[in-house]
């Protein structure tokens, strides 16, 4: 058996190998199907290992890699025709760019943006989203202010599914009146390493630099945590953080190879299709939420690094992180790491209240949940600058 092996039975095994692995490598190039295609690849290189290599070690391992492979290839193909499909229709998004820093930014303009959506025909919200000049969502301007809020965070600060003026960071800027200017920083799909990348990038500097105080905050909800691991779909160029020695450290982007050389490209290639798999998306996550603490404590590095770097760049400045009242089990971990925080659940006495406090046919926030938020933000910034 050893002879054959070592001899044209390894011929065989390395050319079948080989002929399996780069036509596996060019299939993950092929789009939502890609890893489907490349596993089915593989089974094909097992059965032909099975049938050119009989009767060694290496048929028995090709056939259990044949049935892992068409077990997986099963299930991804029952995902992708079983995947929960709501019929939602948006006309008028958002308008976004790539951006070589964030993955991808608001277009920078002025525009005035009507964005309907429809789940099934019917009508869910309609709305209007107002930009200015450097794409971000519009709040009152307040010229002579000498003070600014800063809300940093993804669709929810953004205000995605409500007018410009009942997004909570609209609603602080009222409340707050004309001593105060509010800036509202957030996008969909953002997490907080959008939030770090964006400060070290030095794009606001200016702004923190034009103010006597400013209150930096970012809301968090449950998911972020995947999203600062590079889970999501659509944040491929995000920046990427890893967690060393406690602390978050900058590293490049997520579709860039952590690893130099050829074999890192193609780790990376790997990684990229796999995470387009709806096998990924249905099981894999649900395994990586046993780890939902390690997770929590990963993102709270970022938090700590947001809370440090505003420390130290921005004397005048302090951060305090949001947490959304669907995240409060989260609360206490932040606070062992000591990340400084305002648990929003305290705005909601009767919280979860879907139909008052959430989108019908959307997990967005209605604006008197909007309402709730801006009015708990809004008194606690007036305490605290009254304390000063």
């Amino acid at each position: 058996m050893f002879q054959n092996l070592f001899g044209s039975h390894c011929v065989r095994f390395l050319v079948i190998a080989l002929i399996t692995a780069a036509v596996f490598l060019n299939c993950l190039d092929g789009g939502r199907l890609a890893m489907l295609w490349g596993i089915l690849t593989v089974a094909a290189g097992a059965l032909a290992c099975c049938v050119c290599i009989p009767r060694t070690w290496v048929t028995y391992a090709s056939m259990t890699v044949l049935s892992l492979a068409l077990t997986c290839a099963g299930i991804e193909y029952y995902y992708y025709l079983t995947s929960y499909n709501d019929n939602r229709v948006c006309d008028g998004k958002y308008p976004i760019v790539p951006d070589a820093t964030l993955g991808y930014a608001p277009r920078a303009q002025a525009a005035a943006t009507r964005s309907t959506v429809t789940v099934g025909g019917k009508p869910v919200y309609s709305v209007i989203y107002t930009t200015g000049a450097d794409g971000w969502r519009v709040t009152p301007q307040h010229p002579k202010a000498r003070k600014a809020v800063v809300f940093l965070g993804c669709s929810y600060t953004m205000g995605e599914g409500v007018d410009d003026a009942d997004s909570y960071p609209w609603k602080v800027a009222e409340a707050l009146g004309e001593d105060w200017q509010v800036y509202n920083f957030g996008l969909s799909g953002y997490g907080a390493h959008h939030a770090l990348a964006l400060l070290e990038s030095g794009k606001l500097d200016p702004l923190f630099a034009r103010y006597d105080t400013v209150k930096v905050f970012f809301l968090t909800l449950p998911g972020h945590e995947l999203r600062v691991s590079g889970f999501s779909a659509w944040d491929k160029h995000g920046p990427r953080y890893l967690v060393e020695r406690g602390k978050a450290v900058r590293r490049g982007h997520f579709d860039e190879p952590l690893h130099p050389g050829w074999l890192g490209a193609q780790w990376q290639k790997v990684r990229e299709a796999f995470m387009q798999t709806q096998l990924c998306k249905e099981v894999i996550m649900q395994i990586l939420r046993f780890d939902h603490t390690g997770m929590i404590r990963r993102q709270g590095a970022i938090f700590l690094g947001l809370r440090d770097y505003v420390r130290k760049q921005y004397p005048n400045a302090d951060f305090t992180l949001l947490v959304y009242p669907s995240a409060a089990e989260d609360v206490p971990i932040y606070e062992e790491q000591g990340v400084p925080l305002i648990n929003l659940a305290e705005a909601f006495p009767d919280w979860p209240d879907d139909a008052k406090y959430r989108i019908a046919f959307d997990r967005h926030p209605t604006p008197v949940a909007y309402a709730k938020v801006a009015a708990l933000l809004a008194a606690r910034i007036t305490r605290q600058d009254g304390a000063r």
